[in-house]
């Protein structure tokens, strides 16, 4: 199958017009639930269509989302050209984060390094996406940043890769200054 063809496969252009379903009645939005079940069931028919789809419109985060779980190292491009656009980057980080491509993950570690907070905080959560523990160390110490909200962003990857335990948990929900913060912690240690 030629990538031409591959981009106007209709059934595959079928589903993935399901995904931008975000409001409607509680069956429209369970059908959108289940229709991203169906490209990541057949990825070799759905890549090329959502990389295709990508290049025309890369700042798609609906696309960029679904590229991110494909986990693929061909999306990489399309996944670090949308994390580098502030209007997207929030909703891009998660691919980056679940690509195998060691070079999508070196993005959002150079991320890190920015003086642009909303970088670091979308980098942060791009992390926590990547559901890969060997990332703790470089998470938790943006614990005690000075930012509310990169902090925040910190305890929500660490606590999704289970860098935390219950007492540090608790810790937080007791001193951190920040009110969503402490929140945050509470909530995660329900």
């Amino acid at each position: 199958m030629t990538s031409a063809m591959a981009s106007g496969d209709p059934e595959v252009l079928r589903e993935l017009r399901v995904l931008y379903i975000r409001s409607g009645s509680p069956p429209d939005l369970r059908q959108r639930d289940r229709a991203l079940t169906w490209p990541l069931e057949r990825p070799k028919r759905t890549l090329p269509v959502a990389l295709a789809r990508a290049r025309e419109a890369p700042h798609d985060a609906v696309l960029i989302d679904l590229l991110g779980r494909l986990r693929s190292t061909e999306a990489t491009a399309s996944l670090s050209l949308a994390f580098a656009d502030p209007r997207v980057r929030a909703q891009a980080a998660a691919g980056p984060g679940m690509s195998p491509d060691p070079a999508a993950r070196a993005a959002l570690m150079e991320a890190l390094g920015s003086s642009d907070r909303e970088q670091v905080v979308a980098a942060l959560g791009g992390l926590g996406a990547s559901a890969d523990p060997a990332e703790c160390a470089t998470v938790l110490a943006y614990l005690h940043d000075a930012d509310p909200e990169t902090r925040w962003m910190a305890l929500s990857a660490a606590t999704r890769l289970g860098c935390l335990e219950r007492n540090a948990l608790e810790q937080i929900a007791r001193e951190d200054p920040d009110p969503t913060v402490r929140a945050l912690a509470e909530e995660r240690l329900r």
